[in-house]
């Protein structure tokens, strides 16, 4: 179906999580454990294709000021990428783990980009594809960067036939009409969002998943602790996860993403590669901060793991 994936990360970040005992607010809290990690949606779903031993290079729009931190952390991670270096730092995005399990996730906007930052990316991602390219456009959109903006950036590649993988909480069902990407990855906030409605009961969710199936091939929704909704081919499957011990939630659906998309790249059946994607994001939480879960710990999840198609 294709044979390497390209992810665009418009805005990555440096990942800092910081252990402590608890919030104080009057005396300074002290760190007991700090980790940095390299982060941004599309550079984890790079991270996790890696670990898999699937052909990927991350391509991101990096700010010059901490640009080097970024870069030893993918060389660390054997991590392909192309960094092109934008005015301004990265992004430091903080978590706090508190000992009582509590996680207070703060993300920060991001360097401010022009459109010219988006033509130096665009160019050299253009030389790198061809017809059995996948793209991943993964992540929020950093200031300076517009909605419509991002679409027309992504239906350049549409234009040249390009399957387009989309995990970003900034589309709405209009915009999908227009792209009609391979696969998009929402979680239950993000498809609410889309339709600008909440979604109460799983027949709703199950609804609007099956309507932006209508113009997508593979819409897989993140439940959490309730598994994975799958909408494609006027089928609705669910995928149940077992309860596991959770410490992070950072990345598990960019985990999830790049396990489903592994398993499509070595040709597994659909409901394979949609227990596999499930068992890695579960295996995800199981982590400390955003770090990458072990292969073995992922297939030792799947059997646990039941995927039922219920239309």
């Amino acid at each position: 179906m294709f044979s390497k994936v390209i992810t665009v990360c418009l805005n990555p970040s440096l990942d800092v999580t910081v252990w402590i005992k608890e919030l104080d607010f009057e005396e300074p809290c002290t760190a007991q454990r700090e980790e940095i990690y390299p982060g941004g949606k599309g550079i984890n779903v790079a991270r996790v294709l890696t670990m898999l031993n699937v052909p990927v290079k991350a391509y991101c729009l990096a700010g010059q000021d901490n640009l080097e931190m970024l870069k030893t952390l993918l060389v660390q991670e054997q991590v392909a990428a192309e960094l092109f270096p934008v005015k301004s730092a990265i992004r430091e995005n903080m978590t706090l783990v508190l000992k009582d399990g509590r996680v207070l996730k703060i993300n920060r906007a991001g360097p401010t980009l022009k459109l010219t930052d988006l033509d130096q990316i665009y160019h050299c991602i253009k030389q790198s594809i061809n017809d059995d390219t996948i793209l991943v456009f993964a992540g929020s959109l950093p200031p300076g960067i517009e909605k419509s903006v991002y679409r027309d950036f992504i239906m350049q590649f549409r234009r040249q036939n390009i399957r387009v993988v989309i995990d970003t909480g900034v589309f709405e069902w209009e915009d999908y009409q227009q792209i009609k990407p391979f696969m998009i990855k929402p979680n239950r906030v993000e498809l609410e969002k889309i339709f600008h409605t909440v979604m109460p009961q799983k027949s709703d969710l199950e609804q609007a998943a099956l309507k932006l199936a209508e113009d997508i091939q593979h819409v897989l929704v993140s439940l959490g602790k309730d598994g994975l909704l799958y909408a494609g081919n006027q089928q609705i499957k669910y995928i149940s996860v077992p309860e596991v011990e959770m410490k992070s939630t950072v990345g598990a659906g960019d985990t999830t993403l790049a396990g489903f998309l592994a398993k499509l790249l070595e040709a597994y059946s659909l409901e394979q590669a949609l227990c596999f994607a499930a068992a890695a994001g579960t295996a995800s939480v199981c982590c400390d901060g955003t770090e990458i879960p072990k292969l073995s710990d992922i297939d030792q999840i799947q059997k646990q793991v039941q995927c039922i198609t219920i239309s």
